[in-house]
């Protein structure tokens, strides 16, 4: 599973949902926390 911080799939602030325009992009991933 991955860590992504986009908000295409989520809903717009009046309830709508937003269309996905685009695919994930490479900036908009995240990573699991190190742990050390």
């Amino acid at each position: 599973m991955s860590v992504w911080h986009g908000d295409l799939k989520k809903r717009k602030p009046t309830g709508g949902k937003k269309r996905a325009y685009r695919k994930k992009l490479k900036f908009e991933t995240g990573s699991f926390p190190t742990e050390t």
